[in-house]
């Protein structure tokens, strides 16, 4: 894929989790909603392939007090980082081998949250060729805190990723915030290879989680 928009993430780091174009943005938020982003881990803006044929678009990662217990493993920054940079284009969260663990042991929550999500894909498909984008790149302590926030910079370059996916005809799975994502991205209203998953709080790619023939849609995009 040939980007027209720079890659913001490029220079994060543990030390500097705010992608340079957010953070005028950011910086002017009041402290009450500034508070409610947890700036110690990195951000999690996207996972997988961007030339894969399905897409995802979904809410935004979560604050949990765990995560705190992996800033300091040199393969947190480093596995996330990658992703950050298409330097690994499979899904960080569903790879067999779970490299981001802590000093017990223990994997990155994000194994199990969507490992679990994607279990009866992953028995049919094995490892999915897939490319999630997150509504708010940042974890944030609830799920709706990002709305009070907008728009930010870094999004125009996952926005153009959504573009060229619509021009290119691949299926797109709205998981989370439909009305959001069709004010973001217009386009996506009239869009006719969208699959709206039956819960957007239960958010399981399973074939009784979507309506009558999108499993197979699905299974025949992977």
């Amino acid at each position: 894929m040939i980007h027209s928009i720079p890659n913001p993430w490029t220079n994060i780091t543990i030390k500097d989790t705010i992608a340079d174009c957010d953070k005028p943005l950011i910086n002017s938020l009041p402290e009450r909603i500034q508070s409610r982003i947890e700036k110690r881990t990195l951000p999690e803006p996207y996972h997988g392939n961007p030339d894969a044929s399905v897409y995802l678009l979904n809410g935004n990662p979560l604050a949990n007090a765990h995560d705190l217990r992996y800033i300091t493993v040199p393969a947190y920054e480093k596995e996330i980082k990658d992703e950050l940079l298409h330097i690994n284009t499979d899904f960080l969260w569903l790879r067999t081998k779970e490299t981001i663990v802590d000093a017990s042991g223990v994997p990155y929550p994000g194994y199990n949250y969507w490992k679990d999500r994607t279990k009866q894909l992953r028995a049919v498909k094995g490892m999915p060729n897939l490319f999630c984008i997150e509504a708010f790149p940042y974890h944030t302590l609830h799920t709706n805190d990002f709305k009070a926030i907008g728009t930010l910079p870094s999004d125009q370059y996952t926005n153009e990723m959504i573009e060229d996916a619509i021009d290119s005809g691949k299926l797109i799975i709205l998981m989370r915030c439909k009305s959001y994502w069709h004010d973001r991205v217009p386009r996506l209203k009239e869009y006719d290879n969208v699959i709206e998953l039956n819960s957007n709080q239960s958010v399981y790619l399973t074939h009784g989680n979507m309506p009558s023939t999108s499993w197979e849609k699905l299974l025949a995009n992977i």
